[in-house]
């Protein structure tokens, strides 16, 4: 059995989970019922799942090593003409944990276009880091801040709150990314649009605050920050795929 067919049970029942729980957040009507689909499919997995417990990844081990011994075992058997049905189980975390960042998104973005008036947008990172820090790293993404960041400031002109955003992506290793940049670029022109009178002579009086300048500065430096960064990267990619050639 190749590990393509191995594998396929679990990435049905990823599969199925997924479908599941995207059609229950899909039909929310509100931006409560959406939360209270999050808290019975997902938050309470992850919290039942206790992912910071000592004993957590320790277990992991074990289950990937037993799951390891049954493949063995599995060759055996098919190799000495006696086949067994197929009874593959998975834990919990197994299922969820490829798609708990794709629920998060999911949630995030309708929240922000469905109910745009919710607050409860800005309740799901405290939420996912509420659960722990396995959870963090589990379920914040690249794609989670960057609806944050648009949020921060389509909906409330927040420079500081990009900026601590951006800190936090920082602090808590996650990546930045081309839309992370094109993001950055779009606020900053908006931003400077205002300034000038094009969004009329009320958003100019606020831009000139002084802290909407500083805000404005913070935002220059990230961005100058994060291209570079890009750019590094980009030449690094480069000159490894020129020593493999």
């Amino acid at each position: 059995m190749s590990a393509e067919e191995r594998d396929a049970p679990l990435r049905k029942a990823q599969k199925e989970q997924f479908e599941h729980v995207e059609k229950l957040l899909r039909e929310a009507t509100s931006d409560v019922e959406l939360w209270n689909v999050l808290e019975n499919e997902v938050f309470s997995v992850i919290r039942r799942l206790n992912l910071d417990a000592p004993q957590f990844f320790a277990g992991q081990e074990d289950e990937a090593t037993k799951k390891e011994e049954e493949k063995e075992e599995e060759e055996e058997e098919e190799e000495e003409g006696n086949p067994e049905e197929d009874s593959e189980s998975f834990s919990e975390f197994q299922i969820i944990g490829p798609n708990y960042p794709s629920f998060m998104l999911i949630a995030m973005r309708q929240l922000r276009v469905d109910f745009p008036g919710s607050t409860l947008a800005l309740a799901l990172l405290p939420a996912i880091k509420s659960l722990g820090r396995g959870s963090y790293a589990l379920g914040a993404s690249t794609e989670l801040y960057n609806e944050l960041l648009a949020m921060a400031w389509l909906t409330y002109s927040d420079f500081q709150g990009i900026d601590d955003l951006l800190q936090e992506m920082e602090n808590g290793g996650i990546d930045f990314d081309t839309n992370t940049l094109d993001l950055l670029d779009s606020i900053k022109k908006n931003a400077l649009d205002a300034k000038s009178g094009r969004l009329g002579d009320g958003a100019s009086a606020v831009l000139e605050m002084d802290r909407f300048k500083r805000g404005i500065r913070r935002l220059q430096r990230w961005r100058d920050e994060i291209r570079m960064r890009m750019e590094t990267e980009a030449i690094r990619q480069a000159k490894g795929y020129e020593v493999q050639l």
